[in-house]
């Protein structure tokens, strides 16, 4: 008598594989039927959906420095516009900086908001520091009345200086 060894018959393990294959393919089309057939939403292509289109309030955010929407009741600054000329005497030391690139940042801001900034280099002991000033001022009395508006919608105290 032969005994049976523990090897599979090639047939069979065919077949196994087969019906395995059969049953997964049942289980898929199953699943696309129920999502298709309960859940319709799903089952559409992403083109035929109507996205909802994106808001952007990037400009809006811009308005306010700790990124909240500006309130309705907020009114665009209005600063006092002097023309630059070589004949001025005055001008306002906003901000000091070791970096050029912050005061660089700060005189770009200034100069968005229509006021005439500057940026100078300072040599003090072997330092090199960046001062941002706003120039353009004949006399005191207009340098002032920047120096308090600055002070009220910037929040920066200012240093008025008389120059050479």
């Amino acid at each position: 008598m032969a005994k049976n060894t523990n090897k599979d018959n090639p047939m069979k393990s065919a077949l196994l594989r087969l019906g395995f294959v059969i049953v997964l393919i049942a289980v898929f089309a199953g699943g696309l039927l129920y999502i298709h057939k309960f859940h319709p939403e799903l089952s559409t292509p992403a083109e035929q959906k109507t996205a909802k289109k994106p808001t952007f309030d990037f400009y809006t955010m811009l308005s306010s420095e700790d990124g909240s929407a500006p309130t309705q009741h907020a009114k665009p600054a209005q600063p006092i516009k002097h023309p630059v000329t070589p004949s001025h005497h005055y001008v306002l030391q906003v901000a000091s900086f070791k970096k050029y690139q912050d005061a660089d940042d700060l005189k770009a801001k200034l100069l968005l908001q229509g006021y005439h900034a500057d940026v100078e280099k300072i040599n003090n002991h072997g330092d090199h520091w960046y001062r941002v000033v706003i120039v353009g001022f004949n006399d005191a009395d207009n340098a002032k009345k920047v120096q308090k508006q600055l002070e009220k919608q910037e929040h920066r105290k200012s240093l008025l200086r008389k120059t050479a």
